[in-house]
């Protein structure tokens, strides 16, 4: 509606949640077919986000779990609250793994995470974007805990 058009996530968050579970769904398969499309490099193709959304069992708590997420700021007090308090944790080690070309937390942010770790690695995994489902997402996360796992603490 026209009303909400300024407020888009509140919009969603209020359909994902409502009692009405044809509404929720149809706004859980748009949430989340926007979600699919800018957070990988390589775009699905419609048959493959027709696929995802067609899950019930995914796609409704996906978006409701998302949008709860963003519309709460993440659970942040203020937002340079994780940047802001990286001194509490500089003394974990930490290997941050980031899509080089993810459009949705861009590569700076990482970047300037790990400047405040001193403790962390950062890497930019390549043909990546902002899921961690991508290959190289996935290969270098994994490599990293196996990493993490093969240490004397």
């Amino acid at each position: 509606p026209h009303g909400e058009r300024g407020a888009l996530l509140g919009a969603y968050h209020r359909r994902l949640v409502s009692s009405d579970e044809e509404e929720a769904m149809r706004a859980a398969a748009s949430f989340v077919s926007w979600e699919l499309v800018i957070s990988r490099l390589a775009v699905p193709t419609p048959a493959e986000v027709e696929s995802e959304v067609a899950n019930p069992k995914f796609v409704l708590p996906f978006a409701r779990t998302e949008a709860h997420f963003f519309v709460h700021g993440g659970w942040f007090e203020r937002e340079d609250q994780l940047l802001h308090d990286c001194e509490r944790i500089k003394h974990i080690p930490v290997h941050i793994v980031h899509g080089r070309y993810d459009c949705v937390c861009r590569p700076h942010m990482a970047y300037q995470l790990h400047q405040r770790l001193p403790l962390s690695n950062l890497e930019l995994t390549e043909a990546s974007g902002h899921s961690g489902f991508e290959a190289n997402t996935l290969l270098a996360t994994v490599k990293a805990l196996d990493g993490f796992g093969a240490q004397q603490l």
